[in-house]
């Protein structure tokens, strides 16, 4: 069968706190066998950041209105509407979706996330 794809799915205001930590995490992943979404509530700050010179490839989402602690899932749901349709994963390739907040810090290697 297919190697799954993982889509990891960041919501930030104007940054990602451990983005160095991040780039660690998905320097040894095999090519093609991950996508990084990003959310930003503040875009130009997270333009400004470096949240996109530590991860490589990362697609910000369109921005959507959201409110901490109240609605989260409509930034979830445009993450993930986006990475479902704006890819080209074969038929038949499972693809896993990780909800990531902007202080979330990896605590596994990625060949262990991706084997779950």
């Amino acid at each position: 069968p297919p190697k799954p794809v993982l889509h990891f799915l960041f919501l930030a205001i104007d940054s990602l706190d451990h983005a160095p930590i991040w780039q660690e995490f998905f320097e040894n992943a095999p090519r093609g066998s991950w996508r990084a979404w990003l959310h930003c509530k503040m875009p130009s700050a997270c333009r400004q950041s470096n949240i996109f010179r530590n991860i490589p490839g990362i697609q910000m989402v369109k921005k959507v209105p959201t409110i901490y602690c109240n609605d989260l899932l409509s930034a979830s749901v445009q993450m993930m509407y986006e990475a479902f349709y704006s890819t080209t994963t074969p038929p038949g390739v499972m693809e896993k979706f990780i909800l990531i907040g902007d202080t979330t810090l990896p605590v596994k290697p990625f060949s262990e996330v991706y084997s779950v």
